[in-house]
């Protein structure tokens, strides 16, 4: 069977947090986002086209991908593939970055923790996914003036050792704290699975191939699904 990394195809600018291999400590890291997707503009006249007198307001206000900061639960564990600790009481707070003046909200967030749409999170349950403990978040817009209910914080148990981390791409933040950049599984491993975390680097989401179908079947073009190499 085929497996695929889940992730945002385009990531926030800003600050991000990075798991050690237990689920333990957290350490902040740095994480640039690509250029918008291609397209993105202001639409004048339904044509979407900027006049050359236009052009330099319309640049500041292209879209760019949302980034966001973590305004509750700061002494909980997130993205560990385990359980939510005892003592989580949503909703879980979370506030847009102040400094994207356009934000283009995706169909999920990858930090600080796996934050998705209620849409996403029914076609999940859709695809039979029944090891997600969803939690109601309440995102503040302050630019806006505005609290977003449309998300669900997603905490995913399944927590596996699958990687071949001789053959895998790994980065260390220090002793036990693993940034994997490319993923090389032992698919035997998965089998009980279909969405999963690995449990070397807590950031890297699985899915398997069925899982995989099914949300491109959906037509969410903002999810990126890279198949990964097998040992």
């Amino acid at each position: 069977m085929k497996y695929f990394r889940m992730s945002r195809r385009f990531p926030a600018r800003g600050v991000g947090v990075f798991h050690d291999s237990k689920g333990g400590s957290l350490v902040p890291g740095f994480r640039m986002s690509p250029a918008p997707p291609a397209g993105a503009g202001v639409v004048q006249g339904g044509r979407g086209v900027l006049s050359a007198g236009s052009a330099r307001a319309g640049r500041r206000a292209l879209p760019e991908p949302a980034g966001l900061f973590q305004d509750s639960h700061h002494f909980f564990l997130l993205k560990t593939g385990h359980r939510l600790e005892p003592g989580f009481v949503p909703p879980f707070k979370v506030f847009l970055d102040p400094e994207i003046p356009n934000p283009q909200l995706p169909t999920f967030f990858e930090s600080p923790a796996w934050i998705g749409t209620q849409a996403f999170y029914r076609d999940l349950l859709a695809a039979g996914i029944d090891n997600i403990e969803a939690v109601p978040v309440e995102m503040r817009d302050d630019a806006r003036k505005r609290i977003i209910h449309d998300y669900l914080l997603l905490n995913i148990v399944g927590c596996v050792a699958c990687a071949d981390m001789d053959k895998s791409t790994v980065s260390s933040l220090g002793e036990g704290i693993n940034v994997i950049t490319r993923l090389v599984v032992d698919a035997s491993r998965l089998g009980a699975f279909d969405l999963c975390v690995a449990a070397e680097d807590t950031d890297c989401m699985i899915v398997s191939e069925r899982v995989a179908r099914h949300l491109q079947a959906r037509g969410y073009d903002d999810i990126l699904l890279e198949e990964l190499e097998q040992a």
